[in-house]
């Protein structure tokens, strides 16, 4: 017994698209956070902690990674919160009462 194959839209193909990558930067995101905590233990593997020029550096690299990182998050939820409108949007142009307000 055989189905009939699924017959995809335009849409259901962007949407998966859109999943591909969020899963592939997903995966990027880990690998580089692997990668750099990896660089800070090697760093600090190296530091002379009786030296201040490494305090410094180690502080100055610290602050500068949790001020980028504060911002990549911000910048994460404000993505993550339009892109939820937007397919929102698309689930309920898809619906048959597509009149409802949203929110109702």
């Amino acid at each position: 017994m055989s189905q009939a194959p699924l017959e995809t839209t335009p849409l259901d193909a962007a949407l998966a698209a859109v999943d591909q990558a969020e899963r592939r930067m997903h995966w990027l995101i880990a690998v580089a956070a692997l990668l750099e905590a990896g660089l800070l233990i090697a760093f600090l593997k190296v530091m002379d902690f009786a030296n201040t020029t490494h305090w410094l550096i180690l502080i100055a690299a610290v602050l500068v990674y949790a001020t980028l990182g504060l911002g990549l998050f911000a910048l994460g939820v404000y993505a993550h919160h339009n892109t939820r409108r937007v397919l929102d949007a698309i689930d309920l142009s898809r619906s048959p009462d597509s009149n409802r307000a949203p929110g109702a």
